[in-house]
């Protein structure tokens, strides 16, 4: 299990939802979802399985943690992994991450894209434990917009 924090541009239309889409190889270093699979829908939505087709399923879940300033701070888990994939899908569905130098655009706020890898939880390939990791938002992005303390 993988749970992303990250800060985008704008709001998105639900503040809780499921993103899903084939992301394929779209050129020049860039991936995104292939044309008529992205959709975004409602957080309690049952995960999509894979179109007939060229391309990998990517299901991402978010849930809005704060709003201001035209900005609005997420919580992300991914249910698949696919490269770039959180960065794809926000900035398809128009709120692409803060910084974010490839799906997004530069800030003079913020030297580097507001996107944090906060938990990680995988079983142990030996012992079968089950280990998890948390990691807190960096002080570097740390004023970026207003967010919980448990951040």
């Amino acid at each position: 299990k993988r749970t992303f924090r990250c800060v985008v541009v704008g709001a998105p239309e639900l503040s809780t939802g499921l993103i899903s889409s084939m992301l394929i190889d779209s050129g020049n270093g860039r991936k995104g979802s292939r044309e008529g699979t992205l959709t975004v829908k409602p957080a309690k939505s049952r995960p999509p399985g894979k179109t007939p087709g060229p391309g990998n399923l990517a299901i991402t879940r978010y849930r809005t943690v704060v709003e201001g300033a035209g900005q609005t701070a997420l919580e992300v888990r991914v249910v698949t992994a696919q490269p770039q994939q959180v960065r794809i899908h926000l900035a398809e569905i128009g709120c692409p991450i803060l910084a974010d130098p490839i799906y997004g655009e530069a800030d003079e706020l913020v030297s580097r894209q507001a996107l944090h890898a906060a938990y990680l939880s995988l079983v142990h390939p030996v012992t079968e434990e089950t280990l998890s990791f948390e990691s807190r938002w960096p002080a570097d992005l740390a004023a970026v917009i207003p967010l919980p303390k448990r951040w």
